[in-house]
């Protein structure tokens, strides 16, 4: 909540700033021609964060009223570890004692044209943009216990689809502005998962497969960000 009120006073603050006199239009921060630059996510603490769902974002700024952004995202996690729990199975009455080894990987790509609209000097500019987004996911886990008994199970998510936005962004110095974003995503996902299972005391052997396709639309977050420009 807290972010929101942030947005407001952002608002409020932009527009008591420049008011429309000739004297403020020369002091006023705008953006540098032909210029590049990076956007960062800033989260309700003001501590630096992914922007529009991406570690970070690319804007190349090659028109006063047009710029393409790139977004990319590369998430990782591995875990090896050994591990002693109670188990549900009634297969394994004294529980499962083992090694359990967890991964995961996530790589998001989304590229957008942006279009710009400026008010108040082209201090303020309003903007909206499309682009699209491909994904890749992969999360796994393998459970060996000491007694011989096996488990993978895998999930595979490829994802391909469309996103627009609207957006906001404030030029507090000639280098730098803050942004106000709100986008929705339209993504086609398909999805194979797998696991196979070895009981060592049975030798029974279990393996099953399943695929599944979804069409989805989805509301994301507002985001509040920040942008660095470089010549």
């Amino acid at each position: 909540m807290k972010k929101y009120y942030v947005i407001l006073f952002l608002l409020l603050f932009c527009f008591r700033l420049y008011p429309e006199d000739v004297s403020n239009k020369k002091k006023a921060g705008r953006y540098p021609r032909e210029s590049w630059g990076l956007q960062f996510g800033i989260t309700e603490d003001f501590s630096v964060e992914s922007f529009r769902g991406a570690t970070m974002t690319y804007i190349n700024r090659y028109e006063p009223d047009k710029a393409i952004t790139i977004g990319l995202s590369i998430d990782s996690d591995f875990d090896n570890s050994t591990k002693r729990f109670s188990s549900t199975d009634p297969q394994l009455i004294t529980g499962f004692r083992g090694d359990i080894e967890q991964k995961f990987y996530r790589l998001i790509l989304n590229p957008n044209h942006n279009f710009y609209y400026h008010i108040k000097d082209r201090v303020i500019n309003f903007y909206w943009g499309a682009g699209i987004i491909v994904s890749y996911a992969y999360d796994s886990e393998e459970r060996k216990s000491w007694s011989g008994d096996s488990y993978t199970a895998s999930i595979e998510k490829v994802g391909a689809g469309g996103r627009v936005l609207l957006g906001l962004e404030w030029f507090v110095h000639n280098s730098i502005s803050i942004n106000i974003e709100y986008s929705s995503d339209l993504e086609y996902i398909y999805e194979e998962s797998q696991s196979k299972e070895i009981v060592s005391a049975t030798e029974d052997f279990i393996s099953t497969s399943e695929e599944s396709e979804s069409l989805g639309f989805s509301y994301n977050p507002v985001k509040f960000g920040a942008t660095f420009y470089f010549k």
